[in-house]
């Protein structure tokens, strides 16, 4: 089950660094970069709250498991 949480993990990440990248650069013709590079930043701490901090519980069984 981890390897499969880390493989969609890494597809994830792959796409949205992708995805962030052509955003930040539409976002750039409208608003100053640090504003793009703030509201980026922040859409990615939020992310991190929202999909690992809250369900920690959730989370916890997938990451400590162990072989038997």
């Amino acid at each position: 089950m981890r390897a499969r949480v880390n493989a969609f993990f890494n597809v994830l990440f792959a796409v949205g660094g992708v995805a962030f990248q052509f955003l930040a650069g539409a976002l750039w013709q409208f608003i100053p970069y640090r504003a793009v590079a703030v509201l980026l930043g922040g859409m990615a701490v939020g992310s991190v709250f929202l999909f690992i901090v809250l369900p920690a519980a959730d989370n916890r069984p997938v990451y400590e498991a162990e072989r038997s």
